[in-house]
């Protein structure tokens, strides 16, 4: 019963309405602005009906239009009845199309009516969250305008009840041409632009949650020239060789030093038939980095440790010594260096069967008595050689004794030559190559 009484209501509001309200059907020959008892209805284009009821009675209408480019206003009185439509035509043009000369007084050039949803910060922080590292480009609009244009911003939000901020610059120089941090809504907000430019137009807000709302562009052109002005902006792909700075690393020096790895003296047992591997012992050592060559001597018994003593003392003889490669004067240098070896070859009884391997597997299979695979090996009283392969990484090394009834005690001696780089770090410019896009405005 409730429902049929609103509704009654309604019907009986909406008729009385009607009955004491009729139309306005508006006509010019000029684009311009239309005002009825003073208060705008917008924009109007020429020879194009604008049609907006009104209450029973009289209205003043009211265009306003420019006259090569001098503010004009044009009157007329209108009577309007009930549920009737009444026709006002303005002919300030002489009945004429408007000529390239004639421009309406306010906001007649019409740019762009954006709408768009202004994202809110929590929409940028999950974006940020997937996307480390980068910046959040909020929605951006280029225009370009003629020199002495009038831009005319309107900006009506769908809640009234939120700040927003908009930005407009020039591009690429990116100087300010109109900034409101926290407006509600903008009307009629205009600036004049001083020179031919590009304007780049970036609305945004710091409220939790999207906003939308609409942007409405328009320009005011400074005289006749203006008028035809193009604001479309388009875009071309350059590529042009620009200079960078970079940091760089660079080698202030290099030192070149020896490196004693090892000075060991192993016992190797005989071998015997219930144990056949027994003979065999194992170590290893680490090429450091910039290893570029290293030596080894080995050698058996008392014999061939007393070989060491002498080929230092026969080292220390040439005075190499003190050269920047060793100050530990050892007879190895001169070996590594590939310039001279004072280790004399040594005959005896006993002696030790040696490789040098460099997986971990054929040192394994080696302590097994399997097959294995080495990349250098000898046997002898005692053995000394420079090594330029494998420059990097772990080495192992197998001793086998071959007598079969007595232990034999071995000295290896191992040295790398190493050169290490001091480097320090620079700033310099380079050329490269950089691809970008580019605006550019129709009119020339």
């Amino acid at each position: 019963m409730r429902s049929i009484i609103l509704l009654a209501l309604f019907l009986s509001t909406a008729l009385g309405f009607s009955q004491s309200s009729g139309k306005l059907l508006i006509i010019s020959d000029v684009p311009g602005e239309v005002l009825v008892d003073g208060r705008s209805l917008g924009d109007i284009l020429a020879n194009t009906p604008l049609t907006h009821h009104v209450a029973a009675g009289d209205h003043l209408v009211q265009l306003n239009w420019s006259n090569n480019g001098r503010p004009m206003v044009s009157n007329e009185m209108a009577t309007v009845e009930p549920g009737r439509q009444k026709a006002v035509e303005f002919k300030v043009g002489g009945g004429a199309a408007p000529t390239s000369g004639t421009v309406a007084r306010m906001d007649t050039l019409p740019v762009a009516n954006l709408e768009w949803i202004i994202p809110g910060t929590r929409a940028i922080s999950d974006w940020r969250r997937g996307n480390p590292g980068k910046e959040y480009e909020h929605p951006e609009h280029y225009y370009a305008f003629e020199k002495g244009d009038v831009v005319v911003l309107d900006a009506p939000m769908y809640s009234a009840y939120t700040r927003n901020a908009i930005e407009v610059s020039t591009y690429p120089e990116g100087f300010m041409r109109y900034q409101n941090r926290a407006f509600v809504q903008l009307n009629k907000q205009t600036f004049t632009v001083n020179e031919r430019c590009i304007l780049r137009f970036k609305v945004y807000t710091d409220q939790n949650e999207d906003r939308a709302g609409s942007l409405r562009i328009r320009r005011i052109p400074a005289g006749k020239a203006g008028i035809a002005f193009k604001t479309e902006v388009k875009w071309r792909t350059t590529t042009e060789k620009v200079e960078v700075t970079k940091e760089e690393t660079y080698t202030v020096q290099n030192d070149t030093s020896m490196v004693e790895l090892m000075n060991r003296v192993l016992q190797v047992p005989s071998g015997n038939i219930y144990e056949p591997t027994s003979n065999r012992s194992q170590l290893n050592f680490d090429l450091p980095t910039g290893t570029i060559a290293w030596a080894y001597y080995i050698g058996v018994g008392a014999e061939g440790r007393a070989e060491v003593d002498k080929a230092r003392d026969a080292y220390r003889a040439t005075g190499h010594y003190s050269l920047k490669y060793s100050t530990t004067q050892d007879p190895l240098t001169t070996v590594a260096l590939g310039t001279g070896v004072h280790f004399a070859r040594l005959d005896g009884m006993e002696t030790v069967r040696f490789s040098f391997m460099k997986d971990a597997e054929q040192l394994r299979l080696f302590s097994q008595g399997q097959a294995f695979d080495a990349f250098q090996e000898g046997q002898g009283v005692n053995d000394v050689a420079q090594m330029r392969y494998p420059l990097n990484g772990k080495i192992h090394l197998g001793l086998l004794n071959e007598n079969m009834l007595n232990t034999i005690n071995v000295v290896v001696r191992v040295s790398a030559l190493v050169v290490r780089e001091k480097q320090a770090t620079r700033t310099v410019r380079v050329p490269e190559t950089v691809t970008r896009k580019v605006p550019y405005t129709v009119s020339q």
